[in-house]
């Protein structure tokens, strides 16, 4: 059996500020990989795994750098945003009625996939 392998991109605004202008507003694409070949995930446990392994990769791919050349930190509430975003996309993109019910059910967000 072949590696099974979903890639996830998401956008991350950012803003930077000028001193006495207006906020400007960059959009950054981050994207990652999440392996799944091990999982059966018509299962609990399974879809459970993909949905932790998923949450993690968002994470990483939403956390503030703090590197001073990249720009200022990006809000709390963009970095949950982003999050969000990000493991919703790779939710929908998986097409898992398990991992779904997983997402839908931590977020509390019934029918959330729906918008995409």
């Amino acid at each position: 059996m072949s590696k099974l392998i979903l890639a996830f991109a998401t956008a991350m605004a950012l803003t930077s500020g000028v001193a006495g202008a207006a906020h400007a507003q960059q959009s950054q694409t981050f994207s990652g990989r999440v392996y799944y070949g091990d999982l059966e995930l018509a299962s609990g446990a399974g879809a459970r795994t993909m949905f932790r392994r998923i949450q993690r990769e968002a994470e990483g791919l939403c956390a503030p750098s703090h590197s001073p050349v990249i720009g200022p930190a990006p809000l709390p509430s963009e970095v949950t945003q982003c999050r969000l975003d990000a493991v919703r996309r790779a939710v929908g993109d998986l097409q898992s009625p398990f991992v779904t019910a997983e997402f839908q059910r931590t977020w509390s967000y019934p029918g959330i996939l729906a918008s995409r």
